[in-house]
Formats: structure tokens, sequence, C-alpha cells
């Protein structure tokens, strides 16, 4: 229910994403809405009709799609414009009519909304909106291997933003880093981990030896896992692993990447697959009903990226009670402190194939974990709640 603060917040998302930045999405702005007067989330179509259905139990959290409604005169003009022949508009001058029909229709909302702020969940590409309101961004990380252009559009929202919202401590202090100008609008507020649901299974959960949920991108490495497993089982060793995560289908058989890192590593699967085909299994894009299955029946979690700008399937394991393998990388070591888990974690240098196989053999000869209980004490530390408090306290100090 609703805490009476005053906050009536408007969430402008144009830019759709799977993975961490979905998730992060679906666990804070419900909790977000407890804190909130109302808020408005406007989002392009058809992401609109989705996540109205699914947010459609949540009080005080209303989906509006950022196009017009049809038969009114700006969805009029719009269509118009996009029927007419391109010797009478350029493309140019197309992008700024929808633009301007865009901005409009966000500030239509905003007043009809009363809003008291505008906000957006993950500053990629999307410019700042024109909406007069107080206004703050998240900014979900800094990869090295982003675009120039996203990272001056980043640097953009630092200087043009009242807020921008670090999702771990390391992202902030890259922040400052990029733009010391800007540093006393960058707040750090680290995620947290989902709720694990019910388990939802037809039969029995088969046992997993390793899972590795991620996407399908090089930083996450797939390659160096595919490397330690080699080692493993040079050495006799038998062990299962399952690969869930946007992308990851490309791994099957048939199918190729457009990214050449994981191309390159989709080839040395293929021609190592009499060493490692059966022990492998592409689970592709998976449900969070599915994810959840994995996790209760995995031994360990491993985690070999080398950057993360939070680094969520960390505290997935660890809701779970799993032991974790992981990249030694600095988002990584501050969940592992804020939730106290060193019993359940083993860090290993990023991209040393050789380290990590001795890690994994550790994890099957001497398997760790914790009690369901143990578990929910550790991360009742720090919640989604906690997560959405801290940014609408921030939110409503831009208000004072």
């Amino acid at each position: 229910m609703t805490m009476g603060t005053g906050l009536r917040l408007l969430v402008v998302d144009k830019e759709m994403f799977s993975g961490g930045v979905e998730t992060l999405r679906m666990n804070l702005l419900p909790e977000m809405a407890r804190f909130c007067d109302s808020i408005v989330w406007v989002l392009p179509p058809p992401h609109d009709r989705t996540f109205r259905d699914r947010f459609c139990d949540v009080p005080n959290l209303a989906v509006e799609c950022i196009s017009w409604p049809r038969v009114t005169l700006p969805q009029v003009i719009g269509a118009l414009m996009r029927r007419l022949p391109n010797a009478l508009f350029s493309e140019q001058l197309r992008r700024k009519v929808s633009h301007w029909l865009e901005r409009w229709r966000v500030q239509s909302l905003s007043k009809k909304n009363h809003s008291t702020n505008c906000l957006t969940t993950c500053v990629f590409s999307q410019t700042p909106p024109d909406t007069g309101l107080p206004l703050a961004g998240i900014v979900c990380d800094l990869n090295p291997v982003i675009p120039e252009r996203i990272r001056d559009n980043i640097v953009h929202w630092l200087r043009t933003a009242d807020l921008i919202f670090g999702i771990s401590e390391f992202t902030a202090a890259e922040l400052r880093q990029l733009a010391p100008d800007s540093r006393s609008k960058i707040c750090a507020v680290p995620l947290a981990a989902p709720r694990p649901g019910s388990a939802k299974t037809d039969g029995r959960l088969e046992q997993v030896d390793f899972y590795f949920p991620g996407l399908a991108s090089p930083h996450k490495g797939h390659l160096v896992l595919f490397r330690a497993c080699i080692l493993l089982a040079h050495r006799g060793l038998k062990f299962s692993l399952i690969l869930s995560g946007p992308g990851i289908a490309g791994f099957r058989k048939g199918q190729k990447f457009a990214n050449p890192g994981m191309e390159e590593t989709r080839l040395f699967l293929e021609q190592n697959a009499d060493e490692l085909g059966e022990k492998i299994v592409i689970a592709g894009d998976l449900t969070p009903e599915q994810i959840g299955n994995i996790y209760r029946s995995t031994r360990c979690v491993v985690l070999p990226s080398s950057y993360e700008g939070f680094g969520m399937p960390l505290a997935e394991a660890l809701r779970f009670g799993k032991q974790v393998v992981c990249s030694d990388i600095p988002t990584f070591r501050e969940q592992v402190e804020m939730y106290q888990a060193t019993k359940l974690v083993q860090f290993v240098p990023a991209d040393n194939p050789a380290l990590l196989a001795d890690a994994m053999a550790r994890a099957l000869d001497e398997p760790v974990s914790v009690t369901v209980e143990e578990a929910d004490r550790r991360m009742a530390v720090w919640t989604w709640t906690d997560v959405a408090r801290r940014c609408c306290d921030k939110l409503n100090a831009l208000r004072a």
C-alpha cells in the first residue's frame, strides 16, 4: 500500500531489454509503487500491453503507451507523416516530427497524472525526457565495450539529469570518474536478489552440477568456461553444465552468432563437441519459474564474467543458498561482503581457465550450501524493498 509520500512518478523507458534490465524493472517498480502515491510507466508498443498485463494487480502502478491512442489528432498526424511520399518529407524531418509527438505525449501524461518526478530505469541510448520535472536515471554499467555514442549519451545524462543512480558502488565510482563535475548527483543504490517463487514442475528435478545463467556476450566469459570444462574432462571428471540466458540458443547446432567474440566461442564448442557435447545443455532463454527450478537443482553456480555492473545471477545464487564459483571482480566482491557469503563463494581471476577448472573441481569434491532459513536471514540484509525505499527517498529530496 502507498506510504502517502506525495511522490507521483513518471517513468519513461523507450528502450527495452531482456535479462538483467528486465529483472530490475520487474522487481523495482512494484516495490517503488509502495512508496509513491502513483507511478505511470510509459513504454513503447507492444511492451506496454505486455507489462500492463503483468502489473495489473499492482496498486498505484499504471502502464501507458508512448504512442498516442488511435483517432487522436497527434496519432493522425503521425500516421499521415508515415504515409506521405519520401519526396515531400525527408527521413530527418520524419524523425523530428516523431520525436515531437513523443515529447508531447509524455508531457501530456505528466500533466494528466500531476507527476512530480521523472525517472528512466536504464540509461543507454535513450535521451533525457523533456518533461520539466526533476529528472533521474539509472545507469546499469559502463562496460568498456559499449559504443562511444552510448558513453557520450551517459555523459549527457550525467550533466542534464538531477540525479543518477548507479546499481553498485563500483558502477557509481565509474560514473564519478567519467564525469567528475557531476559527482554530487551520483548515488549508489545496489540491486538485490529477487524472491524465489515456489517450484513449478510436473516431476522430480534432476540434479545439475553447474549452472551458468548469462547473456550471450563475450564479457560474460563463456569461452573461458568452455576451456575450463575441457580441462575437467581431461581429468576424467563427470559433470553437467546448463547454460541459459538471452541469446544463448545461438550455441545450438546450426545456429550462428553475429558477434565475432561469441561466434569464436560457438566454434570452440563445436570443435570440441566430442568431449563436451553430452556435458553441456543449452537451455536458451527461460522463464523465471524455469530458472528457479534450475537454481534449486544445481550444485554450483559458475559466473566467469570479466565485467559486471552488478551481477544479478550472483545475488540469485546466494538467495537459493548455492555455492558459487565466480570471477574476482569488484561487483561480485561487493555482494559477497554485503551478504556475508564468503562460505559459499570461491573467487578466481577472470580469464583463467586453469584456476576456474580447479575451483569447479573443488566444488564437486567439497560441496557447500546453507539452509533456506539461513539464506533468508542473509538476504534480508538488503532487499528490493530497501532498493525502492532508497530510490524514493532520493527522488523525494529533489522536491525539497
